[in-house]
């Protein structure tokens, strides 16, 4: 790998943390979201005049905020690896970069489009 590559790898590690610690606030937003309407709700079921749309109101706010909270959660988690990865493939550490199935057919539709045989095999 060359001085060049490692900075651009370097380069879309650092950008990569910087875009998983604003998931990470919109994370703990959507905790306080979850967090309000599960007080919200538990007022609502326990006070004297129980409204059924301020009931489910607040519960589809506590739902809310628990299922983005998960999604963030997950996107941080492969953010990391993500990352990790990186910095491993850049240090060395891993000797193999896998690429996806989906890139090598990629790859091979356009070796086989560059040569004059049509099945794309080679002899």
């Amino acid at each position: 790998m060359t001085k060049a590559e490692k900075e651009a790898w370097l380069k879309e590690a650092k950008m990569q943390m910087q875009a998983i610690a604003t998931l990470e606030k919109y994370n703990m937003a959507s905790l306080a979201t979850a967090g309000v309407g599960a007080a919200l709700c538990y007022f609502a079921v326990t006070a004297a005049n129980r409204n059924p749309l301020f009931i489910v109101c607040s519960l589809i706010l506590a739902i809310f905020g628990a299922v983005s909270s998960m999604v963030l959660n997950l996107g941080i988690r492969n953010g990391k690896r993500n990352v990790e990865k990186i910095l491993n493939a850049v240090e060395g550490k891993e000797e193999k970069v896998v690429i996806p199935d989906r890139l090598k057919n990629k790859k091979k539709k356009a070796a086989s489009e560059k040569t004059d045989d049509p099945t794309g095999k080679d002899e």
